[in-house]
């Protein structure tokens, strides 16, 4: 019941071709919006049905936007970075103490927009294999773990909440792993990506 990795990679590609991933940028407020990269960590475990967990961190209460909460390993575009993809493997790196390769990238997924206004793009790729050391890096990270993918798959384990904010509501998605709780733009991106394991991987 693996993942197929290949199988992951040909949906993230072929997804690119209807959808545009960059709509916000037609936007009049991009002035005012900063790119971001994250990065999906799929790390493989023998331990998991799915043979693979997923890299979270935990923000420390030092950091501008967002104190506090759990978060796909990441950050800000720098123009010394050059891509989105940089930056998210910049990130990790400095959050965490991964070093992901730029070929065990398997794809992109579409932007998301925040209520602090970064314009964040997620890639997938693959971690290396156990065994491993996560190192957070004690100052914006205060802590680095995995959640196992059979977690995250399994409905019981999640909910949604419905959120006012600016006079609108919106649909929160919320996953529960121990005492951590996954919401905000990370349960979203979260959300859209097990979506396409589900019914674009795993019913092909």
């Amino acid at each position: 019941m693996d993942i197929d990795t290949k199988r992951l990679n040909k949906v993230l590609k072929n997804r690119t071709k209807f959808i545009n991933p960059r709509e916000f940028e037609k936007s009049p407020l991009i002035d005012t919006i900063q790119r971001a990269g994250v990065l999906i960590v799929l790390l493989p475990t023998l331990e998991d049905k799915y043979g693979y967990s997923i890299l979270f961190n935990q923000r420390s209460d030092h950091v501008p936007n967002h104190k506090g909460q759990i978060a796909f390993p990441g950050g800000g575009y720098k123009d010394e970075d050059l891509t989105l993809l940089n930056t998210a493997i910049r990130e990790t790196f400095e959050e965490s103490g991964l070093k992901i390769r730029i070929q065990d990238i398997l794809g992109e997924m579409d932007d998301f927009l925040t209520i602090s206004d970064f314009l964040v793009t997620p890639f997938i790729g693959l971690g290396p294999s156990k065994p491993r050391t996560l190192r957070p890096d004690g100052w914006e990270i205060i802590e680095s773990f995995e959640v196992p993918l059979s977690v995250l798959m399994d409905e019981k384990n999640s909910e949604i909440k419905q959120k006012e904010y600016l006079g609108k509501v919106y649909d929160v998605h919320y996953y529960y792993y121990n005492d951590r709780i996954i919401w905000g733009v990370t349960g979203e991106i979260l959300y859209h990506f097990l979506k396409i394991l589900k019914e674009e991987v795993y019913q092909h």
